[in-house]
């Protein structure tokens, strides 16, 4: 096939830097089909982080999808599934007895589970939930793991989890698996290294190999890792570290096909802002004003992505205490447009570093062995992030979220090499509303893309199919 324009910076396996040419749009161009609303105008329903799979799919044309649900100021976790690759779609199912959040999917042949972080009773869990003949009866749920941001996958009767836990002053990653096909589980894994929040783990398994990709902070910002089984789980390799700068990584979305891996994320080392600056500047004013921080509660191994939202909490309790003791101050001969100054410098950094994120790609043709360095996706203003990546053979796509055009909206490229040349990045949804949260399924020439998205006004869980034509 020809090929025209060049586009991205890809690193070969060898670690060298080539370029790489994309293929002609014209012969790349997806079929997609309409958005597909799949829960009711007055839901208020949501698909889990992309580091989770919310949509399950199979060359039989089965897709599943999971997701939350709340009503009445309750969330519960409900499902759907489609027998005609998306065509028509069965009733909306609850899975969940108890609230739940952030679900995920993954299928075997009939044989579909959905795991999900159940927050009832205390301490927070992982339930499961399974169906023996493609989603049209499900088991009871049951508690098979603490912890929370659970990620499943699946091959043949082999079910792998992995989710987040607590300890006393610290977050892990686990790992948890299943031979019987949920019936028992051996004992946890704690994959994690020596950061002191670890979490938003992504799983992905082709035969014996099994890949986990997770965010660590062993140096006190977010970095991407990633732990490698080429025995169904029985060993780990040792922890990869696939990022290295000062600024924050986001959650991973990792894929497997054959001995080629996968992995995508949005990072931050473009910006030059980080949040951790704004919390410098702060303490600097505090010093200054002879203040010390109180809310010494607020831990850094908070749930959700985990570091960044307990800085946010701090950096908005010691903005509140500057701002309360700065008139003080200002009365006792402090100079109060100093003060101002520097809570503008605050401002701007906050805003540059919740802003400015792009998304970035990185593979290995050998089961993790090496790895090319990174490729990456997006350089344009605004927050690119959330990235979704699936594989099938030699095809990968990669979804996001991406604000560029003001509202975020969901983008996509895709290889059809095993990642070696893309496409240039697309916009897949039009509607000038709040697209976020994708989650993709690949298949040969065939994608399945849910996410959550504002059109109605109200938050709510939306299908497309993209086929390839004219390859």
């Amino acid at each position: 096939m020809k090929r025209i324009s060049l586009l991205f910076c890809l690193i070969a396996a060898t670690g060298t830097i080539a370029t790489v040419s994309v293929f002609p749009v014209s012969a790349m161009k997806p079929v997609v089909t309409p958005d597909l609303p799949l829960t009711p105008p007055a839901a208020d329903a949501r698909t889990a982080s992309s580091f989770a799979r919310s949509v399950a799919a199979d060359s039989a044309g089965q897709v599943h999808v999971v997701y939350e649900n709340t009503q009445n100021g309750r969330t519960y976790i409900h499902y759907r599934h489609s027998p005609d690759r998306g065509v028509s779609w069965g009733p909306e199912q609850r899975l969940s007895i108890d609230v739940g959040i952030s679900p995920s999917v993954a299928v075997a042949g009939m044989r579909v589970y959905v795991a999900w972080e159940t927050v009832t009773p205390n301490p927070s869990g992982v339930q499961l939930a399974h169906s023996s003949n493609s989603g049209t009866t499900w088991s009871s749920p049951i508690r098979i793991a603490e912890g929370r941001q659970p990620c499943i996958a699946v091959s043949g009767a082999t079910l792998h989890l992995v989710g987040a836990m607590a300890g006393d002053s610290e977050m892990r990653v686990f790992y948890r698996s299943s031979v019987d096909e949920g019936c028992s589980w051996e004992t946890e894994q704690v994959l994690s290294g020596s950061g002191k929040a670890a979490g938003t783990p992504s799983i992905a398994v082709a035969g014996t190999l099994i890949v986990m990709a997770y965010v660590d902070t062993p140096d006190g910002n977010e970095e991407e890792y990633v732990r490698i089984s080429t025995d169904t789980g029985q060993t780990w390799g040792k922890e990869i570290r696939l990022t290295k700068n000062r600024l924050g990584s986001g959650p991973p979305s990792v894929a497997v096909a054959g001995q080629t891996v996968h992995i995508a994320w949005a990072d931050q080392k473009a910006n030059g802002d980080d949040l951790s600056d704004a919390e410098r500047q702060l303490d600097e004013i505090m010093r200054l004003i002879g203040l010390s921080f109180t809310s010494e509660s607020i831990r850094k191994t908070q749930a959700g992505v985990f570091d960044t939202e307990a800085l946010q909490a701090r950096i908005e309790h010691k903005r509140q205490q500057v701002q309360a003791a700065a008139s003080i101050w200002g009365a006792r001969g402090g100079d109060p447009l100093q003060i101002g100054a520097m809570l503008r410098e605050v401002d701007r950094i906050v805003k540059t570093a919740t802003n400015e994120w792009d998304i970035y790609y990185r593979r290995s043709e050998d089961a993790g062995k090496t790895w090319g360095n990174e490729m990456r996706v997006t350089d344009t203003p605004g927050a690119s992030r959330q990235a979704s990546i699936g594989a099938s053979g030699d095809e990968v796509r990669l979804v996001w979220s991406d604000d560029r055009d003001g509202a975020p909206a969901l983008y996509h490229t895709t290889s059809v090499d095993e990642g070696r040349t893309w496409t240039r990045p697309a916009r897949v949804t039009d509607a000038a509303s709040v697209a976020v949260n994708p989650s993709v399924a690949v298949l040969p020439r065939t994608a399945h893309l849910v996410w959550s998205d504002t059109l109605s006004g109200r938050s709510q869980v939306y299908f497309k199919r993209m086929v390839n034509e004219g390859e």
